[in-house]
């Protein structure tokens, strides 16, 4: 909405609200998501160029091919890219599952393309990747508004059965590698059925989402260097909001409570909010009554972990701010609990949430780096994939 130099959107599929105004060349206002943050947007006539020095380049030394799969239970098709070394196989597969959000294929973000990168990588040490726009992005059907964690369970278990009856594919060693929320999908998969050989977790977390909100808030808010005040304004709110959501199970006196929620904390907001803030915060929140945040909040991995009984890798950046590295103790604590001997951890230096080398682990600094996945990261998927046993 346009008034004058006032401006507003909502992206509610994200649950996001923004409140500014124009002054000269500058927009500044509240973005408004799960909390409040300033924004401020600059005019400029130079387009950002992205130094991206591991995005893949033709000609390559295997298999690219198109594919698309049905989700019988959905009734709805996904596409994918496969990449194969070449000849006739059968050969191991691993299909990856993205993280939160609408995300293509590549799970592109920022310029970045890591699961371009890790199936370019696999697929030169002889490991066949299948990787897929998620329902409702690119050439996907469906849509991602209201799907649950479980739901994507479902999309993920189809492209697995659609590699099972490659002649091409090793149906026996094929296996999920999936980034944050991809890290919850697996083990959801595998819990229903899906005999997969592996399950690599790439900063997947091991606990449910009301701590992880709230712990997730809190670094970020540090790694920004923002006052501590408003670091902890910020995590109670979160809290407060996941607090109505446990108790109230009715989505429409949940989305009541919430705004009066939020309303009242944009008052005791340090120095105060405009009313156009608050307002921010307010829908923010009540789009978290949506399915996938009740199920995202209340859900506890370690239910599915203990369940799982193929060989596990779980790695975590030391500086990752969104999925913190102490979630490796919780997936290990999991798994052994349920039996399961065959698993790695491990806690990688100065990595963050996208196993980039980082200085504070902030989202911020996701752009700005050139780095898209660190080398040393995908010699080890690798190279625990190639070690498994026959």
């Amino acid at each position: 909405v346009l008034a004058g130099s006032e401006i507003s959107f909502v992206i509610p599929d994200i649950g996001a609200k923004f409140d500014g105004s124009l002054d000269g060349e500058v927009i500044e206002g509240f973005w408004g998501q799960s909390g409040i943050a300033g924004l401020r947007l600059d005019r400029t006539d130079d387009p950002m160029v992205f130094d991206r020095p591991q995005d893949p380049q033709p000609p390559y030394p295997y298999v690219v091919e198109e594919v698309a799969f049905r989700n019988p239970e959905d009734g709805f098709t996904l596409a994918g890219t496969l990449t194969k070394p070449e000849g006739t196989g059968p050969v191991p597969a691993a299909v990856l599952v993205t993280g939160s959000g609408a995300q293509d294929r590549d799970s592109e973000i920022l310029g970045h393309k890591p699961f371009a990168v890790i199936a370019d990588h696999l697929a030169r040490n002889g490991i066949a990747v299948l990787r897929y726009d998620d329902r409702g992005v690119g050439h996907s059907a469906g849509s991602i508004y209201g799907a649950t964690t479980e739901d994507l369970a479902v999309d993920a278990k189809a492209a697995f059965d659609a590699l099972a009856v490659r002649p091409d594919i090793d149906p026996a060693k094929i296996g999920f590698i999936g980034h944050s929320e991809g890290g919850l999908i697996a083990p959801l998969a595998y819990s229903d059925g899906v005999a997969a050989a592996f399950i690599v977790m790439l900063a997947g977390p091991g606990e449910p989402g009301e701590t992880l909100l709230p712990a997730q808030s809190r670094l970020i808010g540090a790694a920004n260097d923002l006052p501590a005040v408003l670091v902890e304004w910020q995590a109670e709110l979160q809290e407060a909001a996941i607090a109505v959501l446990a108790d109230e199970p009715d989505d429409e006196a949940a989305a009541d409570q919430l705004w009066d929620v939020a309303m009242a904390a944009a008052e005791s907001y340090p120095g105060g909010l405009p009313a156009e803030a608050g307002e921010s915060v307010a829908v923010s929140l009540v789009t978290m009554v949506d399915p996938w945040w009740r199920f995202f909040l209340f859900h506890d991995p370690a239910a599915e972990l203990a369940n799982v009984d193929a060989p596990v890798l779980a790695l975590n950046g030391t500086l990752d701010t969104q999925v913190p590295v102490y979630n490796l103790d919780l997936i290990a604590e999991a798994l052994a609990a349920g039996g399961n001997t065959e698993y790695e951890t491990h806690a990688l230096e100065n990595l963050n949430h996208l196993f980039q080398p980082a200085t504070t682990g902030s989202p911020n600094e996701y752009a700005l780096i050139a780095t898209t996945i660190d080398p040393a990261v995908l010699d080890l998927i690798a190279t625990w994939l190639t070690t498994l046993s026959p």
